[in-house]
């Protein structure tokens, strides 16, 4: 899903920890360009409480990952059954590369790590409109070193793709932005786009994070 951060945009909460629930609901109430679709302490909650003529669509649902009962990973299926189109970001306290992996396969769009700035979490997430990804500094670090310890995962993985899709994939997985992409490979950064639309039909990803999970995993032979 895109989505324009200068337009309104409705976010849904689920955080157990009543202090951030509130700290987070109130932040993004007072942003001028977000709505607040809704704000519950669990999944479980959610699927109980949440009335559709009553609240709005989410675009954005900031996701915890301890919650009491359905747990933030096992939620995200959920979730997206609920809401399709949404994009749904961790932001938890939990930065290990097997919870970082399974919320991005579970079809997660972003990762980011509790102890952020108000206006940080909002940063990340304006950065999912230019580049396809809301992960915190340290999550991206982590997926590199990871991706760093799979190189022949990435070699098979990549026979699929062009010479030119193969150099763009690595940048990106690399943690380079599509701007950045285009500079160090030299070319347009519509360039760019269009190879990496080919590259998630390829793949079978439509987001950036997917891409980096996908390769890190060789989910494709």
């Amino acid at each position: 899903m895109n989505f324009s951060m200068t337009k309104n945009i409705s976010i849904g909460i689920i955080e157990d920890n009543e202090k951030l629930l509130n700290n987070y609901s109130e932040f993004f109430q007072l942003q001028d360009n977000y709505t607040l679709s809704f704000g519950f302490p669990s999944v479980d909650d959610f699927l109980r409480n949440f009335d559709k003529k009553e609240h709005i669509q989410p675009d954005i649902i900031l996701l915890d990952i301890n919650l009491p009962g359905t747990s933030g990973i096992d939620g995200i299926k959920i979730l997206k059954e609920c809401f399709p189109k949404a994009i749904i970001v961790m932001l938890t306290a939990y930065s290990s590369n097997s919870h970082i992996i399974t919320a991005l396969e579970n079809g997660a769009s972003g990762y980011l790590v509790k102890g952020m700035s108000l206006h940080d979490i909002k940063s990340s997430l304006a950065n999912y409109e230019n580049d396809g990804s809301a992960i915190s500094p340290n999550v991206a670090k982590k997926l590199i070193e990871h991706f760093n310890h799979t190189k022949k995962q990435e070699e098979i993985i990549l026979k699929v793709l062009t010479g030119r899709e193969k150099d763009i994939t690595k940048c990106i997985v690399n943690g380079l932005s599509h701007k950045e992409t285009a500079e160090q490979l030299n070319i347009k950064a519509s360039t760019v786009n269009h190879h990496l639309k080919n590259i998630y039909i390829k793949l079978g990803v439509n987001t950036k994070t997917a891409l980096i999970a996908k390769v890190m995993n060789n989910k494709t032979v």
